[in-house]
């Protein structure tokens, strides 16, 4: 590895977040840190949690920098009404909601919308302090990664990558077809100014090549991690059937991937 190599992983998950969002990262970062690579990492603060996966960034916590973060949604998405006036406050809050939404051009589920200016002023300083080389940002949340329109002008000889775990935008709100407009002129401009695209499978690769041809795109699968296995015996194959469980999520609308 070129000893100039020096990796910035930012991401807006990571343990102690307790969804699968946080996973992906910190599982490759843990057998990144016992080769020997330097690395920092640039995560939301949520702290308020406890993750499947605290016990794989513990060997490199004091490389990891934290950015507050804020609960974005409305009401109506945080808890269900236990009395009267949970409820009228309820239906009050899906109202407002479904009138913002349906005139804003901008897609307010995404958590990240509101911490551009938060995550780029840290990322500049851990580029300055730590002689940054190579940055890999990783989504969704979506529309904090306009940061790297930002750093490909100021940093012209950084290398920035783009981590996607899912296509861009695949979330379980309808979106707008101004919102959708608008997502997809982001897309293109954050996928402009990286030097490549780094997704999680074969169909995924395809799906990017889509909107860029020429882009640069890397096959990085999800950490398939021994440790997590635990000692099992054999498997008789002469007792029976073999019973798998799948413990990701099928997402709909994906059918054409």
């Amino acid at each position: 590895m070129n000893s100039q190599f020096r990796l910035l992983v930012v991401s807006f998950y990571f343990p102690p977040y307790k969804r699968v969002g946080g996973r992906r990262w910190a599982k490759h970062l843990k057998y990144l840190h016992r080769d020997g690579i330097h690395f920092k990492v640039l995560a939301g603060d949520f702290s308020n949690m406890t993750s499947p996966w605290d016990k794989d960034i513990t060997d490199y916590k004091g490389h990891i920098s934290r950015i507050p973060i804020n609960d974005l949604r409305p009401y109506f998405k945080k808890s269900l009404p236990t009395n009267l006036f949970q409820k009228i406050r309820w239906k009050i809050s899906l109202a407002l909601w479904t009138i913002i939404k349906g005139t804003s051009k901008h897609d307010l589920s995404d958590v990240s919308r509101n911490y551009h200016t938060a995550f780029l002023q840290k990322v500049k300083l851990l580029i300055d302090s730590h002689q940054i080389s190579t940055i890999v940002l990783s989504v969704g949340p979506y529309d904090y990664s306009q940061l790297l329109i930002r750093l490909r002008t100021l940093y012209p000889a950084l290398g920035l990558y783009i981590d996607f775990r899912d296509p861009w935008k695949n979330n379980y709100d309808p979106l707008t077809e101004r919102i959708k407009k608008n997502e997809l002129i982001k897309k293109h401009k954050v996928l402009d100014a990286v030097d490549g695209i780094i997704t999680v499978n074969q169909e995924l690769v395809d799906y990017y090549k889509h909107f860029n041809p020429k882009k640069n795109i890397i096959l990085l699968p999800h950490a398939f991690d021994p440790e997590d296995i635990p000692d099992l015996p054999p498997v008789d194959k002469n007792k029976g059937t073999i019973k798998l469980c799948y413990g990701g999520s099928l997402y709909s609308g994906n059918e054409g991937l």
